[in-house]
């Protein structure tokens, strides 16, 4: 297994918190705009609703088919806008239906008299009433794609998730630098002198670090050990050649 540095381990460490806490506020923020495109969505259907309600009141209560057709494959053009169902205001008796085929998107005008129904993965229907002068002529029914939602909230995380990678990407490439060049070095200077003076070697030139911080206080400690250990190598020096003078 590959021995990482200290400042590599403390580099990834803090990475993956920051990784963290950026996935949350991604998260969030997904959420967020999820709730905010889903609002818009909404209000873009009740409109339809109810304006395509007003819209058909004349023409149903003059019988007028043909306007009724006009109007319904209009709406039906919307891309958000999946089936459109007329009904009596008191029944489940159709008096219109037109839908977009699920795979084709294409129109279809269904035949009354042998009524069927299109499976619609993600969609949500919303319903109205008809009125001529206070009197419900006719319910409607309109069933709504939910794909705008969808393909916002898609876009929405490639954009985080691009945004997230980048900053992630040039977050760890800073702290590597940092921490490599006041961490990984003043550590590995240290231990480096350590090792010589346990092998016996007081000659060493340790660089000094000014810091106030624990890597500033354990390289001021190792200069002051080896000054120690120099004295007293220079005294055992003076003894050994038989110089016992204590200056």
């Amino acid at each position: 297994m590959k021995n990482w540095s200290i400042g590599v381990k403390l580099a990834l460490q803090i990475t993956l918190v920051i990784v963290s806490v950026m996935a949350v506020i991604g998260v969030l923020g997904v959420y967020q705009q999820e709730r905010k495109f889903t609002s818009i969505l909404l209000a873009r259907a009740e409109w339809a609703l109810q304006q395509l309600a007003i819209n058909l009141e004349m023409p149903m209560w003059n019988l007028d088919d043909d306007q009724v057709d006009h109007i319904l494959q209009s709406y039906l053009s919307d891309a958000d806008i999946l089936s459109i169902e007329i009904a009596e205001p008191e029944s489940e008796q159709l008096i219109r239906h037109v839908a977009k085929d699920p795979t084709t998107l294409e129109s279809v005008d269904f035949d009354l008299d042998a009524p069927r129904e299109f499976f619609y993965a993600d969609a949500f229907s919303r319903q109205a009433e008809i009125i001529h002068e206070e009197e419900a002529i006719g319910r409607l029914e309109i069933v709504f794609s939910r794909q705008f939602i969808t393909s916002q909230r898609q876009e929405t995380m490639a954009m985080m998730g691009i945004a997230l990678l980048s900053l992630i990407c040039v977050e760890t490439l800073i702290l590597l630098f940092l921490v490599k060049r006041k961490i990984s070095d003043p550590l590995a200077a240290n231990v480096q002198a350590a090792t010589r003076i346990a092998q016996g070697d007081v000659d060493i030139q340790l660089p000094e670090i000014r810091s106030e911080d624990e890597i500033g206080s354990l390289n001021a400690a190792f200069h002051h050990m080896i000054a120690y250990l120099r004295e007293m190598a220079s005294r055992a020096t003076q003894i050994s050649t038989g110089d016992l003078r204590n200056e």
